[in-house]
């Protein structure tokens, strides 16, 4: 990461370009064998992923109608049968007018091109992003990105997206701070994923990344309220998040293999949401406090930018595995700075190993084995940087 001690190598990237290359190269292998029909039909180009709302929304905004996907979730969803067929997959919209900004020219193509080079250039984003987070990127750091890579593949995901928003607002908050705060403005796009950057970067005092967060979120309020119409937002208000609370008080099954917060946890283990959402929100509590401990004790802008990621999952009750992008990254790289002289593995680098491969790890655990990783391998990570700096004090301000 930023201040890792190994001195940068010629052709730092390589080992990324050859994680997204064997990216690129699962996604084509799986697309040809779709064509072969090795799979059930359909399967990698099918409308029965999320990719589908933000492909069926570019194309409500070409047709004048975007205001249909905030005018509550029936009206949404026949839209979705209009297009899909009447037995279209169940989807339902759950994000801010904002969002179509980014999205939009998806509409200019076809769902199954637009598909492909939605996932090629945002994961092209991703790895740029890692690769301005650390100096230097060893391959066996790159290889802890595939189980991200290939999830994100699978679920047809923002995640590398959001992934690589989060890494440009920490990344870049020491060396180009107002790209950095853009960023950071975009990412209010998924506002749960960013809930602690605003304490983060109080205490760090970094004004150039408030100011320039600040003015792109109402730059994007504004433009996307001139844009859709103000009714965007009030319907976004009044029928979208609303509708989201129900989605995560009532939808079970694979949903909750993917929540990996305490609140996904408890559910899973068959506790109804009116009693987890308030257990949960108690360890949230708790899991705050942890990270203003953290922000007194890290020494610097690294263990800071780990803890925000890990802290910030324990404490929303809505985070699902293919919005681990930027956990995976910090947490892979964060392994390597955990060597041991010898080279053998330890306890802290095997924890960190585990939490760089959460994004299947998860799912694959709660579907087989019925219980969420993730709020116990995170909670173990939040834990053991407070022990590992428990005797260490930050100089005040930027670091």
């Amino acid at each position: 990461m930023g201040r890792d001690p190994v001195k940068p190598a010629r052709g730092r990237g390589s080992p990324l370009l050859l994680a997204g290359a064997g990216g690129v190269l699962v996604l084509l292998a799986a697309l040809l064998f779709d064509w072969l029909g090795s799979f059930e039909p359909g399967w990698i180009i099918s409308t029965d992923r999320d990719f589908a709302n933000y492909w069926l929304a570019s194309r409500l905004v070409f047709s004048g109608d975007a205001l249909e996907m905030f005018r509550g979730h029936e009206v949404y969803f026949a839209q979705m049968q209009a297009v899909f067929g009447p037995d279209a997959p169940w989807r339902s919209w759950s994000y801010p007018p904002s969002y179509l900004l980014l999205t939009w020219p998806l509409g200019l193509m076809s769902y199954s091109v637009s598909l492909v080079v939605f996932l090629s250039v945002t994961l092209v984003l991703y790895l740029h992003a890692v690769s301005i987070t650390a100096r230097r990127v060893e391959a066996s750091a790159a290889l802890l990105l595939v189980p991200f890579i290939a999830a994100n593949i699978i679920y047809a995901q923002n995640g590398f997206l959001i992934g690589a928003l989060m890494l440009y607002g920490l990344g870049l908050r020491d060396t180009r701070p107002w790209l950095a705060g853009l960023a950071i403005g975009l990412l209010t796009v998924k506002p749960q994923l960013g809930l602690l950057l605003p304490l983060l970067l109080l205490y760090e005092r970094r004004w150039t990344v408030i100011l320039s967060a600040s003015v792109a979120t109402v730059a994007l309020v504004l433009l996307s309220s001139l844009l859709f119409g103000i009714e965007s937002w009030t319907g976004y208000i009044t029928e979208t998040v609303p509708h989201q609370a129900f989605v995560m008080r009532e939808l079970g099954g694979s949903f909750l293999h993917l929540l990996v917060s305490v609140y996904g946890l408890l559910r899973l283990e068959g506790m109804d949401a009116a009693t987890a959402l308030p257990l949960h929100l108690g360890f949230a509590v708790v899991a705050l406090g942890a990270y203003g401990l953290s922000l007194w004790l890290t020494p610097d802008k690294d263990a800071r930018s780990l803890c925000l990621v890990i802290a910030s999952l324990l404490i929303t009750p809505y985070a699902l595995s293919y919005d681990l992008g930027a956990l995976s990254a910090l947490a892979a790289l964060w392994a390597f700075r955990q060597r041991s002289p010898d080279s053998a593995m330890g306890p802290r680098q095997l924890l960190f190993y585990l939490i760089a491969m959460l994004p299947l790890l998860q799912w694959s655990v709660a579907a087989n084995l019925g219980l969420s990783l993730a709020p116990i391998l995170l909670s173990a990570g939040l834990g053991l940087l407070l022990y590992q700096f428990r005797n260490k004090r930050p100089e005040a301000g930027p670091v």
